[in-house]
């Protein structure tokens, strides 16, 4: 028989000094993340279509307005695909954090109805 591996959780007691330091934490890096989400999908979704629509041009500088050169372009992609890592990252941390959110509000739950007798 195989070993069923279970995820340590540190359970959430709201009579705890820590807890809601604790639960802010988890929002706050939610709201965080989920903003630098969309601020990486638009940033994203610009350099696509600069590709698709063939309008890659120097942000800046002198050659503002110019077309990229080949090495500029490049990095441009290179870009693209950071841009996309980042995303996986951020999904898989938003997950986590998401779970850890829900788990934590299972807890509460869990404490109201054995202290006052809601929600049965």
């Amino acid at each position: 028989m195989g070993a069923v591996i279970l995820p340590f959780r540190r359970r959430i007691d709201p009579l705890d000094p820590t807890a809601e330091t604790r639960y802010d934490s988890v929002v706050d890096s939610l709201n965080r993340l989920a903003a630098e989400r969309r601020r990486n999908a638009r940033l994203a979704r610009e350099i696509e279509r600069q590709f698709v629509e063939n309008d890659l041009v120097v942000a800046g500088g002198k050659r503002r307005g110019q077309p990229l050169t080949a090495e500029g372009r490049r990095r441009r992609i290179a870009q693209l695909l950071s841009l996309h890592d980042e995303q996986h990252r951020i999904d898989a941390q938003l997950q986590r954090l998401g779970a850890e959110l829900e788990s934590m509000n299972t807890d509460l739950e869990a404490w109201a109805r054995d202290t006052y007798g809601l929600g049965r």
